[in-house]
């Protein structure tokens, strides 16, 4: 995939002569303002319209807008649902790795029926004006709101837009002018033909719109006379007037495919024809990367024409602007090259039934050594809820370069022929201006906003204690060992980068003494950042475009939502002593854990050792004192290779395989587990695992001298969101009209290849065929966007 743009070898064949005008103001300011790394969001929705009470299923695509690979600058993606009123409803902050991230989101007792915006996007994506940035509005149903769905009834109401391609007709030269015609929802009226009429009520031109009603017709205006569009619609006529100034003198830029190459034409009249002789202007060409600038000049020829190979321009958009001879832009035209983008399609879906089990898998060209990752949306083959605009494709390759929004925007990246083609130019054409303001690529941009890659502490030292501070020690519970801050002498505050933490997860933070004792600390925390900054958006979006027909009654109970909790009541216990009491508690913690390594410690042990050495030496643990730290062995390592020490864990907090001198005392030891086998380690700990696991749980409560605390629990306004499982709705038909219209058959949110490189996947064996939504990134450079029905029959 050629991503970006090559340096040109311009030269334009005409009569005239090539004026040498300085076009280094305007590649310096392009190539200085292009400098910039940028990224772009993309989230793959299961769904556009849920029922209150789903989940929201969502991957999200973080890609470099550049090079159109995933993106590895920041790792922090927030995520925003916002109500018709602009009220922020629900945020998260996601942790991307390789710019990939999934989540789920709970539509709870927050939601009603209506309209809402979700959004994603990266604090650095708030610098810049184009939209890279993921925008996109969902339906929710509340069955207690709306208890039926019926058929929207449209006005008989047009609106038509008429787009000349230079942006202004010019007196007596040919101008393409695009179409857009609208109902009164703001959808594209499909196939409707209308013609043009000059002042005297003559045809002069005549046009059809595609299925999403937009094209395009010629038009010789002439000055003092006006144009009028007659559309007939349902039986009703339409007139429009075009609205469009014809300018007296000026030039217009076109742009037509043919065959392999990208025709380019500037074009004038003879009265422009005498003002720009001493005035050439200047054609450059964008991506958003590159830039290549050269010098118009008319002498005699009241057009100039410019081949380009589409093998040497960039994949993608491409951006021509004209500039006059003081460097402003006069015109624009943005031109789609479908040359060098990669799209992979399936080479196979194949189902195999196990027992209740459908294993799918999807045989694509993917080389299984290169970063792949694939989401995939399973809904009934008649579905009426996955009404998206967009899609990864669209989302890289069109949305950041205009200004507007698109309807059907996934449409032009499915079967790319000749008819997808001419469709993707004429909605070029009606777009106008790109994304791209000259006006800011010439200023001085200040980046506000800067990149993020996990969360930053800041904590300040109350200076009192700074003296006789040894060290800080800073954990993370259920993570990697944590960090040890030495700060200078008279250092008034230390700061810890990259932390990444989950909602249900603590910061705790010890200071050492230079005597080696543990204390809390007296610290203040600032964390960054602290909160989800907030994204305008200042485009309107299109709602999800639905045929509706009356359902059935649609009451609570088509619909049941899994309990994610299951509560067990448990029977009282009389207990008469505390060695019983420990045995009965013991026997509780251990029907939670793998295998039987709990024992609660009694009052009675407590006072028999003197440490947590001595008591855990009773238990086949070996000790190590080095004098810092403690080490401990399995007294019979079930690994070869000799003794390996212990993956300790106080609290829950992970230590890594040591802890410090007189870090534990006796008195505060509640419970302790010793796990020989390292098996039943919950996901998320990552741990070396091969000499067993020691967890110690305290209670400084117990201590007959009063709690000794030797530390401090910080709570973050902002940690990232927790991994959560999608959970399919239980419905209570799933053969019904509302099943197979509005049901939800499984969501996968990331699955990679295998070493073969296809992707195998396992669902619940559904009653109904069924419809996969397939989207993802492979290959460095390759997408993949895919609708798939299958018979399970």
């Amino acid at each position: 995939m050629k991503v970006s743009l090559r340096l040109l070898i311009l030269s334009l064949v005409f009569s005239s002569i090539s004026y040498a005008q300085d076009t280094e103001a305007i590649t310096e300011a392009f190539e200085e303002y292009a400098e910039t790394p940028r990224e772009v969001a993309y989230l793959h929705l299961n769904k556009s319209t849920y029922i209150k009470g789903e989940h929201i299923g969502l991957t999200a695509y973080v890609l470099d807008k550049k090079t159109k690979r995933n993106s590895m600058m920041a790792t922090n993606l927030y995520v925003s649902i916002e109500d018709e009123g602009n009220n922020i409803i629900k945020q998260k902050l996601l942790k991307l790795e390789n710019g990939v991230a999934s989540n789920i989101i709970e539509l709870d007792s927050s939601f009603t029926s209506g309209h809402y915006t979700i959004k994603a996007y990266t604090n650095w994506m708030r610098n810049f004006d184009q939209q890279d940035y993921f925008a996109e509005t969902i339906r929710i149903i509340d069955p207690k709101v709306e208890q039926y769905i019926e058929t929207a009834f449209v006005e008989n109401t047009i609106d038509a837009q008429f787009l000349p391609e230079s942006g202004h007709l010019l007196d007596k030269v040919n101008n393409t002018i695009g179409v857009v015609i609208k109902d009164s929802k703001g959808y594209g009226v499909p196939n409707l033909k209308g013609t043009i009429h000059d002042k005297d009520g003559q045809m002069v031109s005549e046009f059809q719109v595609n299925h999403l009603g937009i094209g395009r017709f010629l038009l010789l205006p002439e000055l003092g006379n006006d144009y009028t569009a007659k559309i007939d619609y349902k039986n009703k006529a339409f007139v429009f007037d075009l609205n469009t100034t014809i300018e007296p003198v000026g030039a217009t830029l076109s742009v037509a495919a043919l065959k392999d190459k990208a025709l380019v034409t500037i074009a004038t009249n003879e009265k422009g024809l005498e003002y720009l002789e001493d005035r050439p202007l200047k054609l450059t060409l964008h991506n958003g990367n590159g830039i290549n600038a050269i010098d118009i000049g008319f002498e005699d020829a009241r057009s100039i024409t410019k081949s380009y190979d589409l093998s040497d321009l960039p994949a993608g958009i491409n951006i021509f602007t004209l500039f006059d001879g003081n460097n402003q832009p006069i015109a624009e035209r943005l031109f789609f090259n479908y040359d060098g983008i990669d799209r992979l399609q399936s080479q196979s879906v194949t189902a195999k039934a196990v027992g209740d089990s459908i294993n799918l898998k999807m045989a694509f060209n993917i080389d299984p050594t290169k970063f792949n990752s694939l989401s995939v949306s399973i809904l009934p083959t008649e579905t009426d809820c996955y009404s998206r605009y967009d899609n990864i494709m669209a989302s890289n390759f069109l949305r950041p370069y205009i200004k507007g929004q698109i309807e059907g925007s996934k449409y032009y990246f499915g079967e790319v022929n000749t008819r997808t083609k001419l469709d993707m130019d004429n909605l070029l054409i009606t777009q106008g201006w790109s994304s791209y303001d000259w006006d800011d690529i010439f200023s001085d941009s200040v980046m506000r906003y800067p990149f993020e890659r996990g969360i930053t502490i800041k904590a300040n030292v109350n200076t009192k204690n700074i003296k006789n501070t040894e060290a800080y020690m800073v954990d993370i519970s259920n993570r990697d060992k944590g960090l040890v801050i030495k700060p200078e002498k008279g250092q008034k505050s230390f700061i810890v980068n990259n932390i990444f933490l989950e909602e249900d997860e603590k910061l705790f933070i010890t200071e050492v003494t230079k005597n080696n004792t543990m204390n809390v600390p007296r610290l203040y925390l600032q964390s960054f950042p602290y909160n989800v900054p907030y994204l305008n958006n200042n485009n309107t979006l299109l709602k999800p475009k639905h045929e509706y027909i009356t359902l059935a009654h649609l009451n609570t109970n088509e619909m049941k939502m899994e309990s994610l909790g299951k509560v067990q009541k448990l029977e009282e216990v009389v207990i008469v002593t505390e060695r019983d009491r420990a045995r009965l508690r013991a026997e509780k913690l251990n029907s939670t854990r793998f295998g039987n390594n709990v024992e609660v410690i009694t009052s009675e042990e407590r006072q028999a050792f003197f440490s947590f050495e001595d008591y855990v030496r009773t238990k086949n643990v070996q000790v190590d004192d080095t004098g810092v730290d403690i080490i401990y062995y399995l007294s019979r390592n079930i690994r070869p290779g000799g003794v390996v020490p212990m993956d300790v864990f106080v609290d829950d907090s992970y230590f890594g395989r040591s802890l410090p001198r007189r870090f534990i005392l006796m008195n505060n030891v509640d419970y302790v587990e010793i796990n020989r086998t390292g098996l039943g380690v919950g996901v998320g700990e990552t741990l070396k695992g091969s000499g067993g696991i020691l967890r110690i749980y305290t209670n400084p409560k117990l201590d007959p001298e009063g709690p000794r605390e030797i530390g401090q629990t910080y709570e973050l306004p902002l940690k990232f969101a927790a991994s959560k499982t999608f959970y399919v709705p239980k419905y209570k038909y799933y053969n019904d009209e509302f099943y197979l219209k509005y049901g939800t058959v499984d969501w996968k949110p990331q699955i990679n290849s295998g070493a073969d490189g296809n992707f195998d996947f396992k669902i619940k064996k559904p009653n109904v065929p069924i419809k996969l939504f397939i989207e993802g990134i492979a290959n460095d450079g390759s997408f993949i966007f895919e609708e798939k029905s299958i018979s399970l029959n």
